[in-house]
Parts: C-alpha cells; sequence; structure tokens
C-alpha cells in the first residue's frame, strides 16, 4: 500500500487546506497520528499512515514535545518490563 511522493505531498496538501493553514507556512508540520515507526514493526498491517485522516497539521514545538514525551513514555515502559521479567525470574 506504498503511495508515491506526489501522492503523499498532495495528501499533505490537503489536510493544510482541510484545516485552513497555508501549506507553505514553515510553523507547521504533519504529524502522523498512527506513527510510520509502529507500521514497520508490524503493529498495523496493510496501513497506510500517509492517508488524509491519519495526518494532522501540529505547530513544529507541539510536534517536537509530542514526540519527546511519546519516546519517553516507550522508553519508561520498556525499562519496567524488563525489571519485571528480572523479578519474575528470581
Amino acid at each position: 500500500m506504498s503511495m508515491g511522493k506526489e501522492s503523499i505531498k498532495k495528501n499533505y496538501a490537503r489536510v493544510y487546506e482541510i484545516y485552513g493553514i497555508e501549506p507553505n507556512d514553515r510553523r507547521y508540520n504533519i504529524h502522523h497520528i498512527v506513527f510510520k515507526r509502529d507500521v514497520k514493526k508490524g503493529l498495523m498491517r496493510d496501513f497506510d499512515v500517509n492517508q488524509v485522516s491519519n495526518l494532522i497539521p501540529l505547530r513544529k514545538e507541539q510536534h517536537a514535545e509530542l514526540h519527546r514525551r511519546v519516546d519517553l513514555v516507550e522508553h519508561y515502559h520498556h525499562d519496567t518490563n524488563k525489571k519485571k521479567k528480572k523479578r519474575r525470574r528470581r
């Protein structure tokens, strides 16, 4: 279900249009609600991450903060899982 670059750009432009944002406004980035890395990990099968319904514009600062927090949660989650496994073995 891979899309070409032109199709992806059209979807990005459509998202900006839906939200009333100028596509050339450098204050915004497009955020994928379901992350590309989740699809690559196999958590979502046959899912097109670049479809319009999976995209939302966010200010760059908000986008960066969101990803920072998600990464922290994932890091913490992985660390606690490892600790739990070690406790169970004893």
